[in-house]
């Protein structure tokens, strides 16, 4: 369901870019707001949040992965998160958060 490339950019987002001098193609590089902003929001033992600690990047997140799943764990990979964690008796967990 998820392991599989995003959908192109819509057609006006992605001359936008390339006016800019920028590749038409999902990279969160825009303006680099976003990027800038997704942090470790907090750890622990066996757990880390990753989030972003900016409100106006957290609600654009919010929006693009609703267009297109972008952030979580694939069934392929928390299949292998399961495997890694049998084969090392060390407990990893892949909780996805709305």
């Amino acid at each position: 369901m998820y392991d599989q490339p995003a959908p192109p950019l819509s057609l006006g987002y992605g001359r936008r870019k390339q006016r800019l001098g920028l590749q038409n193609k999902r990279d969160w590089t825009l303006t680099g707001r976003t990027l800038r902003s997704m942090k470790v929001l907090s750890a622990g033992p066996n757990q880390a949040r990753i989030g972003f600690t900016d409100a106006t990047a957290n609600f654009r997140a919010s929006i693009n992965n609703r267009r297109a799943r972008q952030f979580g764990v694939s069934p392929s990979d928390k299949a292998k998160l399961i495997q890694i964690t049998l084969a090392t008796g060390r407990p990893v967990v892949a909780k996805q958060v709305a």
